[in-house]
């Protein structure tokens, strides 16, 4: 997963470059950071509400603040989130987040319910971003790839509802493909170790119907 910083509102914003942070002397962890912190003041736990369509799924907004910036910052307003088995991240606009706490008992159906309601945003959004989902697990996000098939009338009339479609997650991340078999029901706890990164395990990869 690619990382980035932007600085100023949404029609002036200019993307943080290594120059600009070798000038400032910080490295870009540092400015990840002081950036997540700033944007954790500007929200609270009362921006997060169910999701009208599908009260499974929390959605974070802002009428100011880019939300799907939040994404690693989500868990401070939020407790546990971050702790096994985290939390599924979804940002399909600028300024909303998605969010899915699981627990012991989530299965790979919480995570087609995060696909179904992240595709359907964005796919309503004037400026979507993406309706591929992440995984956010002990302060980490992790991408999980999204490959979208549509069948019976489309993808227009899909995006709005109708006709269906089939999702295939892909990951070669040990931990998210370790997630991934805990959500199916192939194994259970946190991973442990570290897997040979070019199996990941597995595959990695499901279809969601």
């Amino acid at each position: 997963m690619l990382l980035g910083l932007s600085l100023g509102p949404k029609t002036q914003r200019n993307f943080v470059t290594t120059r600009m942070l070798d000038a400032w002397g910080i490295t870009f962890e540092d400015a990840l950071a002081a950036s997540t912190d700033e944007l954790v003041r500007r929200f609270d736990a009362v921006d997060i509400e169910p999701l009208e369509e599908d009260p499974r799924v929390l959605a974070l907004r802002h009428p100011r603040v880019p939300a799907s910036a939040m994404a690693l910052g989500v868990d401070r307003l939020v407790e546990g989130l971050d702790e096994w088995p985290g939390t599924l991240i979804g940002t399909p606009a600028r300024d909303t987040l998605l969010v899915v706490p699981l627990d012991e008992r989530s299965t790979i159906k919480d995570l087609g319910t995060l696909v179904d309601a992240s595709y359907r945003l964005a796919g309503a959004h004037p400026e979507p971003l993406s309706p591929a989902p992440c995984w956010l697990y002990e302060g980490r996000l992790h991408a999980l790839g999204l490959r979208m098939e549509e069948e019976g009338e489309g993808a227009e009339a899909a995006t709005a509802g109708g006709g269906s479609r089939r999702a295939t997650i892909e990951t070669n991340n040990p931990e998210a493909a370790h997630l991934l078999r805990v959500l199916m029901g192939e194994a259970s706890g946190p991973p442990e170790g570290e897997e040979d990164p070019d199996d990941g395990g597995g595959d990695g990869n499901d279809a969601l119907d």
